[in-house]
């Protein structure tokens, strides 16, 4: 099976809410291919499902990796600032929530003007 078939399979687990069956199906996915925008998609999916089971650490860490795959997916961005608000740690939510996304939408617009 392709990592993009399980990461299909591991949205069809989340839509039905077994949270650890697509845990299991993303976490599959990304093994096949690491550093693919692929993985950075499930990355982002895997930690809104360790959110949905209150897991904001291991939410935290997939939104960053994700981010560090992806710098330009702003959905990233959103996880990670919602897990940290959920951890307790506001100030960071609050820079990762407004400023970080803020560049990432400043850099796409100048880089859709500039081409």
């Amino acid at each position: 099976m392709s990592a993009q078939e399980l990461r299909s399979q591991g949205n069809e687990k989340y839509k039905g809410k077994d949270y650890d069956g697509a845990i299991s199906l993303y976490t599959q996915s990304i093994e096949l291919d690491p550093n693919s925008d692929n993985a950075a998609l499930c990355l982002s999916n895997r930690s809104a499902a360790y959110q949905a089971k209150k897991m904001w650490q291991a939410a935290a860490a997939d939104a960053e990796k994700c981010i560090s795959l992806k710098p330009d997916f702003v959905k990233g961005y959103t996880r990670l600032a919602n897990a940290q608000k959920k951890r307790g740690m506001l100030a960071e939510a609050i820079k990762v929530g407004c400023l970080d996304i803020l560049c990432v939408l400043v850099r796409s617009s100048f880089q859709r003007v500039i081409a």
